[in-house]
């Protein structure tokens, strides 16, 4: 958040003296490209990922049954599809904190 200038208690302006400019005004300051590290890529596997590749790249790792025996949710043992993945994922944080985790785990094997 930016900071206003005030001016100091101590400061007197003399009579007929106009303040100096900068007193009531947000300082700007510039964002130079190279402070910017463009090129450093996120540490965080999740980050960028929908949780609909996510489901997708654990299905092709583990498959239906192998992801009901990692995590115990009942919308991977009976009837798992997609569609009611997400929508039971995306309602149920600890279930999608342990898929996530489970994603995680994946891409640190793989490596």
């Amino acid at each position: 958040m930016a900071r206003i200038l005030r001016r100091p208690s101590s400061a007197r302006t003399p009579a007929g003296c106009a303040p100096p400019a900068t007193w009531g005004k947000v300082p700007r300051f510039r964002v130079r490209r190279e402070d910017i590290a463009m090129t450093d890529k996120p540490k965080d596997p999740l980050h960028g990922m929908t949780l609909q590749v996510i489901l997708e790249r654990l299905l092709e790792a583990y498959g239906w049954d192998g992801l009901a025996k990692r995590v115990d949710i009942r919308c991977f043992k009976s009837e798992p599809s997609i569609k009611s993945s997400l929508t039971f994922l995306r309602r149920t944080p600890w279930a999608r904190e342990q898929v996530e985790t489970l994603y995680r785990r994946l891409v640190q094997d793989q490596r």
